[in-house]
């Protein structure tokens, strides 16, 4: 583990972390991500998070040069846009707060979903989310993708 992943797991409490990034019968598979990692549950209650508005997992990549920062929300059935959008914006509003200074990172708020009509998914992709100085489109997974696929290729 990283010294900025340890730094991460010194402020957050044990139960928050998780092997697994799965919510209501929908899952991002983690294998395939080559450089070490955590998953946050952003609704465990340990956290005292009260804010509804939330995504449901942090992951957080580190290969000691560049760190990876995705909000995770999934979704099933119906969706507001706005709403998702504001999820992942929190999520990475944590990781604003739980993460040291670094200049070197990747940004990826991703959804996961079983299907979305091309309205609610144009209606995603027009408003980027914003982590620090960076703001980057959704990127939309399907339910059981796996999570590399979607993220960055950081250099070992």
């Amino acid at each position: 583990m990283t010294p900025l992943l340890v730094s991460v797991k010194r402020k957050l409490p044990e139960d928050s972390f998780t092997n697994r990034c799965n919510r209501d019968g929908c899952s991002l598979k983690l294998g395939g991500v080559s450089y070490p990692k955590l998953v946050i549950d952003l609704d465990a209650m340990s956290l005292g998070i009260s804010d509804f508005t939330r995504c449901d997992y942090l992951f957080v990549g580190d290969n000691s040069h560049t760190v990876c920062v995705v909000p995770i929300e999934f979704k099933q059935g119906s969706l507001s846009a706005t709403h998702v959008l504001e999820q992942l914006s929190q999520g990475a509003n944590y990781a604003n707060q739980w993460l040291p200074d670094t200049s070197a990172f990747e940004f990826v708020p991703i959804l996961a979903h079983r299907g979305l009509r091309k309205a609610e998914r144009d209606r995603l992709m027009k408003r980027p989310v914003k982590f620090r100085s960076r703001s980057a489109r959704l990127k939309l997974a399907r339910c059981g993708d796996k999570i590399s696929m979607h993220l960055p290729k950081l250099a070992p």
